[in-house]
């Protein structure tokens, strides 16, 4: 159960790959690591991190988790959005290479602009 003073992630469900996001864009290290350890049972250290990507579960749900630290750090955004984006491509079994290259440089465009709120 959320901690009543814990902030909320912003949600995201991706309908082409049918997959869910959460994003923590802005949010201080520590209230992202709690709020990992306490809705996902999940420990993670963000003290010398701008960024992380997480992959957990709840509720028999399968979420990506996008943590920035600065709400304007877009190089790290796209880091991490990389990241869940193999996630992605590993989940569904479609492998990255030139052949598939566009439709993952899609999915990554378009974590990318949820992180940004567009």
């Amino acid at each position: 159960m959320i901690s009543k003073d814990l902030m909320v992630p912003r949600f995201w469900f991706c309908e082409v790959y049918r997959v869910n996001f959460y994003y923590f864009i802005g949010w201080k290290g520590r209230c992202f690591e709690r709020y990992a350890l306490e809705e996902f049972n999940h420990e993670t250290d963000c003290s010398e991190s701008r960024g992380k990507y997480l992959l957990v579960e709840k509720n028999n749900a399968t979420i990506n988790c996008i943590w920035i630290r600065k709400k304007k750090d877009y190089p790290a955004l796209a880091h991490e959005s990389v990241h869940a984006a193999l996630s992605v491509f590993d989940y569904i079994g479609q492998k990255v290479d030139s052949e598939y290259d566009e439709s993952f440089c899609y999915l990554v465009e378009a974590i990318i602009r949820k992180g940004l709120n567009k």
